[in-house]
């Protein structure tokens, strides 16, 4: 059990120290998120955010969405059975 939690510390160690690179260390003129600041900037990316979220709506549509109403017509499987009834 000790061994585990030392091993969480030791992964929450390193992903602190992961993160703090990533937002203060510079790779070139910019640090990381900088990085990431000017490429979600630009318009390829604004478009890729739109499809995406265009998509999940038609998920979010498609499993969410009240059912249909059934339909008034009774099913084949019910007009044969009375059908069969009436012999």
């Amino acid at each position: 059990m000790i061994a585990r939690l030392g091993r969480q510390l030791f992964g929450s160690v390193i992903s602190v120290f992961a993160l703090l690179g990533f937002l203060f260390v510079p790779l070139g003129e910019r640090t990381g998120l900088e990085h990431a600041k000017a490429i979600l900037a630009t318009p390829e990316a604004s478009r890729a955010g739109k499809g995406l979220l265009t998509q999940l709506e038609a998920v979010k549509r498609h499993f969410f969405s009240p059912p249909s109403k059934p339909e008034t017509t009774p099913s084949k499987h019910l007009q044969r059975e009375v059908a069969d009834s009436g012999r």
